[in-house]
């Protein structure tokens, strides 16, 4: 009997190990939503792409082509 519990013990921890490494990963990404959306450079730059003020290239090839013109 003891072994029956020890194996049961052992898939409850590896079980209760995943969903704490998935709650983990999701509260990292939930953090940094925050810090995100606690920058105001972030609003202005969704407010300029909104008003069609952000240029917008195809490909970083394009962009690095842009870069060394000027």
């Amino acid at each position: 009997m003891t072994s029956a519990t020890t194996l049961l013990q052992k898939k409850t921890i590896k079980e209760l190990t995943k969903e704490a490494s998935k709650a983990k990963a999701d509260l990292e990404m939930y953090l940094g939503d925050l810090e995100l959306y606690s920058n105001p450079g972030f609003w202005e730059a969704m407010l300029e792409d909104e008003q069609g003020k952000v240029t917008k290239y195809s490909s970083v090839r394009d962009y690095a082509k842009k870069m060394s013109v000027e």
